[in-house]
């Protein structure tokens, strides 16, 4: 998806999100036995903030260049 948003400004951070949604899930991978509940739930909780961010930060550039409504 970054890929594709690349003309767009702040791209990067949509890719640095996948990039720490990969690293999550190979952590888990590797350690899935002795992996808690808790800890799976932190991953998700930290994956959906910097999805939040890095989505708020493509779309404010796009909100300013459309004036008002």
């Amino acid at each position: 998806m970054a890929l594709i948003m690349r003309p767009l400004p702040h791209w990067q951070f949509v890719l640095f999100s996948g990039v720490t949604a990969l690293a999550f899930a190979i952590i888990i991978l590797a350690f899935w036995a002795e992996t808690a509940h808790w800890l799976l739930g932190l991953f998700l909780g930290i994956n959906m903030i910097m999805l939040g961010v890095a989505m708020a930060k493509v779309s404010l550039p796009h909100k300013e260049s459309a004036g008002p409504v």
